[in-house]
């Protein structure tokens, strides 16, 4: 410990107070690269210390932030830090980060953080980015009172206990990690956003109190049922792909749904999409159902893959005349007339069907310049090669077929 030198040039003299205190004269004291208080010196709550910062490449960040370039960083400066980013820099530790009072806004992703214990008592910070660090467990953070934007993505965590505490969370990302469970965040009733997609949870959705929980990711888990979803009626975006999924039913409640993925499941009956009427948009792709009867009312419907499902008949689809995009890749399609009425298409996939002729595809008056349709690996008649396809080409769209018409 290094000894606290007494000033040559004091004026007066010291004095001693019975407890061995000195009195009069502690401002005179001075440490090299430590402050320390004296007993029976008077202390005013917030008196500065010197600020010791572990990771060196922080510290030269927050002094370059701070405009402290020599000497020791103060508690005084560091309360000065209202917003810090310093992604993908390297650092390892936050020990100093504590003095951070006033922080609003931190952003710290891709770095090689494993403990985040000195923010935990942040209590103004209310956006976090620690994204893409070595985090296996989350400290105690019931001082953050003031978090709603919280992004743990891209780390080693297996539980979200801690995270209970966290009231005001609005917006949560914990994508890409060992996650096994929801149970921590299933009564934070501020919630508006959450993704929890990447993880290995396959319990049921334990939500029972979110009222304004509106986007909801729980893609490439290992659920196989949607068991308690049916409380979350306030969603309006809903991604379950990449699950196990075989039964949609508990969904039919989520009457304002507009967007929902459940691509790669195992769904064989696509029934409780018929009380989603809503539906703007409907990943239904690598899932078995063999029929679109359900979606036949689905009007609002402008984005809709049906890829790799076993269909035949596109009829149901008839009066979805506001689609926009409609792939339908890998199916065992025949006839394309129904079609012929989606003038709001600009992008139509049908690879891989068992098509011979696109002949009604000429009387969608909407397809034109800029518009993209996709016939490869498809029995194609060569009138239909060399005049439909050479037709729709000259009315703009970009027709990707690598057979050629055989008398060119």
């Amino acid at each position: 410990m290094k000894r606290a030198t007494i000033r040559s040039d004091l004026n007066g003299p010291l004095h001693f107070s019975p407890h061995g205190a000195f009195r009069g004269w502690c401002a005179a004291l001075t440490v090299s690269m430590a402050v320390i208080v004296l007993a029976g010196c008077p202390v005013t709550p917030g008196t500065p210390v010197v600020v010791r910062v572990e990771d060196t490449r922080l510290e030269l960040l927050l002094r370059l932030e701070l405009g402290v370039l020599s000497g020791d960083i103060m508690s005084t400066d560091m309360e000065r830090l209202i917003a810090f980013d310093a992604p993908g820099e390297g650092i390892e530790s936050l020990a100093g980060m504590e003095f951070a009072t006033n922080l609003q806004h931190l952003d710290l992703r891709e770095n090689s953080i494993d403990d985040m214990a000195p923010l935990g008592n942040l209590a103004r910070l209310a956006v976090l980015d620690l994204s893409d660090n070595l985090m296996e467990a989350l400290p105690d953070l019931s001082g953050m009172a003031a978090l709603e934007d919280l992004n743990l993505s891209r780390n080693l965590l297996t539980d979200l206990d801690v995270l209970g505490n966290v009231s005001g969370l609005r917006i949560l990302d914990v994508s890409r990690n060992q996650v096994e469970n929801m149970a921590g965040i299933a009564g934070l009733s501020r919630l508006e956003s959450v993704d929890l997609s990447y993880n290995v949870i396959s319990e049921p959705v334990p939500f029972t109190n979110a009222p304004v929980l509106t986007a909801l990711s729980l893609a490439q888990n290992r659920l196989d049922t949607l068991d308690g979803l049916d409380t979350l009626t306030a969603l309006t975006d809903l991604d379950l792909s990449g699950n196990a999924i075989t039964d949609l039913s508990p969904a039919t409640a989520l009457v304002s749904l507009r967007q929902l993925d459940v691509r790669d499941n195992a769904l064989e009956d696509a029934t409780p999409l018929a009380q989603l009427g809503n539906l703007v948009r409907l990943d239904l792709s690598f899932n078995p159902v063999n029929s679109l009867a359900p979606l036949a009312l689905s009007v609002q419907m402008e984005e809709l893959d049906c890829s790799n499902c076993g269909i035949a008949d596109i009829s149901p689809l008839l009066g979805l005349t506001r689609l926009t995009f409609l792939d339908l890749v890998g199916n065992t399609i025949t006839d394309v007339l129904p079609l012929s009425r989606m003038t709001n298409l600009e992008a139509l996939y049908l690879d891989n069907n068992a098509i011979e002729n696109v002949h009604p595809l000429l009387d969608n008056e909407g397809l034109g310049d800029g518009d993209a349709l996709t016939l490869n690996g498809n029995p194609l008649t060569q009138r239909t090669i060399c005049d439909d396809v050479r037709y729709l080409r000259e009315r703009g769209v970009t027709v990707a077929l690598n057979t050629a018409c055989a008398t060119d």
